[in-house]
């Protein structure tokens, strides 16, 4: 197989691996929220208590374990293209400037 097939096999593979990221990131579960009431700040677990406090108009703030991230932005197919062809012939150099190029735009 040349190179470049084994490449843009890899990088299928790759995708095929973390297409459901980005879904699972953006379905993170709140694990407290935050409101106010009579000045005072309330931390509450309570889903039951927040329905009422939503329903009596106030804002609630969701808290996560970690801050929801950014999604994922892949290598368009010219992207890809240019490295493979400036890289061609060495695998190795392709992998390591597909990855430059993700974690720039990832990061």
């Amino acid at each position: 197989m040349e190179p470049k097939n084994d490449v843009l096999g890899l990088l299928t593979q790759i995708d095929n691996m973390t297409c459901g990221l980005e879904k699972a990131q953006s379905e993170q579960e709140p694990v407290a929220w935050m409101y106010e009431i009579f000045g005072d700040t309330v931390l509450t677990t309570n889903q039951k208590k927040i329905d009422l406090v939503l329903a009596n108009g106030k804002t609630v703030t969701p808290l996560y374990t970690a801050p929801p991230s950014k999604p994922w932005v892949s290598l368009t197919s010219e992207e890809l293209a240019s490295i493979v062809v400036e890289h061609a012939g060495f695998p190795t150099r392709q992998l390591a400037a597909i990855e430059a190029a993700l974690r720039s735009k990832n990061t």
